[in-house]
């Protein structure tokens, strides 16, 4: 991530709450419904859209496959003729784009952070 999308996500979990028009601090968590949500979304879609614009079949397996897939399980993906919105559902872009692989953008997981507190 960059460091100034970094500085917001802090931001906004470090911003209080208002309730009956008073500030207050938040201790713990982040409000349900707030606009940090969107922006988590939007910092890893991004990433999704790139892979996403993978046209060729060629290209799609050469990405599976630097990603751990077997080439011959790469390729019935690849060449499904399935849309990125229905391949995205498969076992092997699950395993291609993991835990591993979110955490290698920078993200962290958040069942390990509150398993953490």
């Amino acid at each position: 991530m960059h460091p100034v999308q970094i500085r917001l996500v802090g931001n906004f979990l470090r911003s209080g709450i208002i309730e009956n028009g008073i500030c207050e601090m938040q201790t713990e968590g982040t409000p349900q419904g707030g606009p940090l949500s969107p922006i988590l979304s939007n910092i890893l879609l991004d990433e999704l859209d790139k892979i996403k614009q993978l046209k060729r079949g060629k290209t799609t397996v050469k990405m599976l496959t630097s990603r751990g897939i077997a080439k011959d399980s790469a390729s019935k993906v690849a060449y499904s003729g399935k849309g990125w919105w229905r391949i995205s559902s498969t076992p092997q872009v699950h395993r291609a784009m993991g835990v591993g692989w979110a955490k290698g953008l920078g993200l962290k997981s958040l069942v390990e952070t509150y398993m953490s507190l």
